[in-house]
């Protein structure tokens, strides 16, 4: 009873992530119930009001829910800090401190002029090395339920939807929830290194690729509202460069089990996965320039180097696209 009291008091005053942590566990108790598993589903807190939990009595399913509720308030928190930051961007934008907006503000008023804020942004290099811990290593699996799960809870809080289709939402929210809780999280034996670098792979193909043109929209949106010449900065391409760099599978010197061929393999990975992102990249691009018009159109030189396109893929190719 304690324990629910200092929850409601904790809901109370940080209000909205405690709230849609509360909705989430729930929507497990009942998903778990539903299942044929009410005892585990007794066993979830602050929604039960007794759980009677000792060291004596704990076993590997209360290991692996409470790794599960662990995710899920990271979840909640993370859904709040995001709207949290878009209602100071609504407000003012420079006001969200450590973002594009206030950075430019800030060197503003230390005397720089816009010109010599454009003529540094290329000169800015940024890289996040991505690494990996044996416990922290997810399969790729896990972490699409865990992303479908964030969208839902974010699809929960538009009025738009009736009643019938927040039923529908909640439903598809405890679905998410009983597949994450049968694939579960608890590893039998320690990630070898070619299972933190497919966690990696994740990231790269599936999650960086997108988030660098919202980087680059955001800069955009930042120069403007400091009124900086957006057009100037896409005339000089003055954006700064973003990489990224990787341990795993490179850890040479702190980890035993990366050895040349361990590093060779990841190599050949990465050099892969970059063919698979530009490639979709190019699909995508294929999909969105549907522009149609005549060959005596085109510039001389875009028609000159479609004509030997036709000549390199040959006739019937050629054809086909022209």
């Amino acid at each position: 009873m304690q324990l629910l009291n200092t929850f409601a008091t904790t809901k109370s005053n940080l209000g909205k992530p405690y709230i849609d942590f509360e909705y989430l566990l729930q929507a497990l108790k009942v998903t778990l119930e539903d299942n044929g598993e009410a005892y585990i589903a007794s066993q979830i807190p602050l929604v039960n009001e007794a759980v009677n939990l000792s060291p004596d009595n704990i076993t590997p399913q209360h290991l692996q829910l409470y790794s599960l509720l662990f995710q899920l308030i990271n979840l909640c928190e993370i859904n709040w800090a995001v709207q949290h930051r878009r209602k100071i961007e609504e407000a003012r934008l420079t006001d969200a401190t450590g973002l594009w907006a206030d950075t430019i503000a800030k060197l503003l008023a230390a005397g720089k002029s816009a010109d010599e804020i454009l003529n540094a942004l290329p000169e800015v290099h940024m890289e996040p090395v991505l690494t990996a811990h044996p416990t922290e290593a997810k399969r790729a699996t896990v972490l699409e339920h865990y992303r479908e799960l964030y969208l839902l809870l974010v699809q929960r809080e538009n009025n738009m939807y009736n009643r019938y289709e927040m039923e529908n939402i909640r439903f598809n929210i405890q679905q998410t929830l009983y597949r994450l809780w049968k694939t579960g999280e608890i590893y039998l034996e320690k990630p070898e290194v070619e299972d933190e670098l497919r966690n990696i792979l994740y990231y790269l193909v599936n999650v960086f690729p997108d988030v660098i043109a919202v980087v680059h929209r955001r800069l955009l949106q930042a120069a403007d509202s400091n009124g900086l010449d957006v057009e100037k900065m896409n005339v000089r391409n003055a954006f700064p460069r973003i990489s990224f760099g990787d341990w795993v599978g490179g850890d040479r010197d702190g980890h035993p089990l990366v050895t040349a061929e361990v590093t060779h393999n990841t190599l050949l990975q990465l050099r892969l996965n970059a063919f698979v992102v530009i490639k979709r990249k190019m699909n995508l691009l294929v999909q969105r320039l549907s522009f149609a018009c005549s060959m005596e159109d085109i510039l001389p030189a875009a028609r000159l180097r479609m004509e030997e396109m036709v000549v390199e893929m040959g006739e019937q190719i050629g054809r086909a696209h022209v």
